[in-house]
């Protein structure tokens, strides 16, 4: 992708990128990413984003033995996982987590939510600036949501297979806390 600092000149941006082999992830594809140019890519007019998206704060897994998969994040990250009774997370500091979840967990956290298949990304939640802004896209978009609590969900069938929840700053440095519920 080519990409100018003042519109100038064409810069390439760079990244290191390691991908996990297939077979180990039936979940889906798992890769970690580093931009080794965030000047070129992390620039105020590629950030924005109609629905105010600040960050993914989670990713959401179904799995039949969670806590496996929860150790298996684990493992590849260095963070460590905690969780007991079909949920388990794993947590990147305090600005992100995945949360693994058994079949019959999948409705406490994404609500009216499913499993296409075991194991399976379920959904993501994304922090955006203004849950209003966020309603008010999908609604000009025409794309079905959900009011729960203090998140807007999306389900997986009107979003490509996976649920995207959104949420406000203020219940993502909630759920930032130890002990605190999703």
């Amino acid at each position: 992708y080519t990409l100018s600092l003042h519109d100038a000149l064409p810069i390439y941006e760079k990244a290191s990128a390691f991908s996990f082999p297939p077979q180990a992830n039936p979940e889906g594809l798992v890769q970690i990413a580093q931009h080794l140019t965030p000047e070129l890519v992390l620039q105020p007019r590629f950030m924005r984003h109609g629905n105010g998206a600040r960050r993914v704060t989670e990713a959401i897994v179904c799995a039949d033995d969670p806590g496996a998969y929860a150790r298996k994040y684990s493992r590849y990250t260095g963070y460590g996982c905690d969780g007991a009774a079909g949920r388990f997370e794993v947590r990147f500091g305090a600005s992100s987590r995945v949360t693994v979840v058994a079949p019959d967990q999948v409705t406490s956290v994404v609500p009216g939510g499913t499993a296409p298949a075991v194991p399976s990304l379920v959904g993501l939640t994304v922090q955006v600036a203004d849950l209003d802004q966020a309603a008010r896209l999908l609604k000009h978009n025409e794309v079905p949501y959900r009011l729960t609590g203090d998140r807007l969900t999306v389900s997986a069938a009107d979003a490509c297979g996976a649920a995207v929840r959104f949420e406000a700053p203020s219940l993502s440095a909630a759920c930032d806390r130890p002990g605190s519920r999703l």
